[in-house]
This record gives structure tokens, C-alpha cells and sequence, in this order.
């Protein structure tokens, strides 16, 4: 995993950000004092791997003779990803095991190392639609590797919506965001402006969301996904019109939503 134990932002500030502690403690007030008591940095062994005979999609494309790859590939093509997608989210399957005729997509930390996957199955008839790497998700950035913390990150809620993203993006391996979580802390230490693109059904989470970011003075930005999709749904141009089109968020904008989700009898 991250190679850190703890949840003290102060351990994360130490290591990612020493120089805007004074700036986080001003914005926090009196929350301050438990952001950032000290704890112990203890080194842990990293234990996730990939499952056994993992094999990359993009290098068999035009070349695959097995029919499970082949399956594989033609899933990927029916729900819109290019060559480019494979290489860039590394997405691959296997041909034996639990992980057969499923399609895997692995995250990385900000070291390169191994901290997730999520394998979908591409057979719509096996009961079991995902398996996902047993780690906690509350110590997960999913593919920290390839996030700019200086630019606005774009949240999501899973692995397959991510992959109809542009650049900047990640999931929250659901449509949750606590404040315990590394992601969170990692926003809040960088000051990340965030747009959050949530599926409509999630629409009082993303306030939700919202709320807790903002309180901790992050800009935010919502995106409004059509009711009738999925971001997973969108192609990419569509996802990317959705993002250039998000209206910032003002603390009035969750009270507007609660109260047409109690008229509409739709609060969750």
C-alpha cells in the first residue's frame, strides 16, 4: 500500500505539504487541533498484487487468440474505449481463475505502486458484477500516479465511470467521500478545486460532498450528468461538455436541492 499507517493529516502534511500547514490551520479554526496531532509514521509492508495472470489488453488488440481475451476486448470497444484508453488506465483481464472473462482496471499510488483494482464482469449473466481488491477503500487515491493536485480534479464515483473522463479525474469507489479518507485529506492539503460529477441518483451526496469540502475552503464546481445516464454511459466528449459546463457551488445550492428532493419525495 501507501507505505504510511495513520490518518493524521499532520503525518500527510509532513510528507506532501509541510509548507501550507499554517494555511490549513487558518482555514480549519478550531478544528485545527485535531487535523493535526501528531502520530506516529510506521512503515508497512505492501501486500496487494494483481491477480495471478494479469494480462494487459492493449498489446493483444488485433492479436488475441483466445476467445475470452477477444470477449475481453470486444467489451471494452462496445462501451467506447480507444487503444489509448488501455494504455493509459493499464486495463487488463485473465484468462483462468476468478478473475476470467472479467475486465480489471488497476489504480497506482502517487509512488507507483499498487493500491487497487476493480474487476467488472463482461458476461451479464453472472451475478456477481464486480470483484474488487480486499483493502480498505478509506486509504485509497484511485491512480494518485496520474493526479495534478495544482489543477481542478474532477470526482467520479467508479473505476469504469473514470475511464470516460478527460484529464484529472478520479473515483471515489462509490459516491461517498469521508472526511477520514486519504483522498479527502489529500484534497484539503492541497487546496484541490474540485468539480463533482456524481451519477443523477446521487445528486444529495454530492452536496453532501460539497458542503464538507467547502467548509474546509474548497472551490467547487457541480456538474450536472443528464438524468437518463451514467457518467460510465457518456463518451468522452459528452463527459467533457458535462465538466466545461459545471456551475460553481454556494452553500445555497444543497439547501435548493433538499428542499425540491422533500417536494419530489426523492431524499436519500
Amino acid at each position: 500500500m501507501c507505505g504510511l499507517k495513520g490518518r493524521s493529516l499532520g503525518v500527510l502534511y509532513k510528507k506532501y505539504a509541510p509548507n501550507r500547514l499554517e494555511d490549513v490551520k487558518k482555514i480549519t479554526g478550531k478544528a485545527a487541533s485535531s487535523l493535526f496531532s501528531e502520530e506516529e509514521v510506521v512503515e508497512v509492508e505492501e501486500k496487494l498484487k494483481i491477480p495471478d495472470g494479469f494480462k494487459l489488453l492493449a498489446p493483444l488488440v488485433g492479436k488475441a487468440r483466445d476467445p475470452d481475451v477477444r470477449a475481453a476486448l470486444t467489451y471494452c470497444n462496445r462501451r467506447g474505449l480507444s487503444i489509448r484508453d488501455l494504455w493509459h488506465y493499464r486495463i487488463g483481464t485473465c484468462t483462468t481463475g476468478r478473475f476470467r472473462r472479467r475486465v480489471i482496471i488497476p489504480s497506482f499510488d502517487d509512488e507507483g505502486h499498487l493500491n487497487y483494482y476493480s474487476g467488472r464482469t463482461i458476461d451479464k449473466d453472472n451475478g456477481m458484477k464486480y470483484i474488487n481488491a480486499s483493502v480498505p477503500k478509506i486509504d485509497v487515491v484511485f491512480n494518485d500516479i496520474n493526479i495534478d493536485w495544482n489543477e481542478e480534479l474532477a470526482l467520479v464515483e467508479g473505476p469504469f465511470d473514470l475511464v470516460k473522463c478527460n484529464v484529472n479525474s478520479t473515483c471515489l469507489l462509490g459516491s461517498h467521500l469521508s472526511s477520514e479518507s486519504l483522498l479527502f485529506k489529500k484534497i484539503v492539503i492541497n487546496q484541490t478545486p474540485i468539480v463533482i460529477a456524481l451519477d443523477p441518483d446521487a445528486r444529495t451526496k454530492s452536496h453532501e460532498i460539497a458542503r464538507t469540502l467547502s467548509s474546509y475552503g474548497i472551490s467547487i464546481r457541480m456538474a450536472s450528468v443528464p438524468e437518463d445516464k451514467d457518467v460510465g454511459d457518456m463518451s468522452r466528449k459528452e463527459f467533457t461538455a458535462v465538466r466545461n459546463k459545471a456551475q460553481s457551488w454556494f452553500v445555497e445550492d444543497r439547501l435548493y436541492n433538499l428542499i425540491s428532493s422533500i417536494r419530489s419525495g426523492t431524499v436519500i
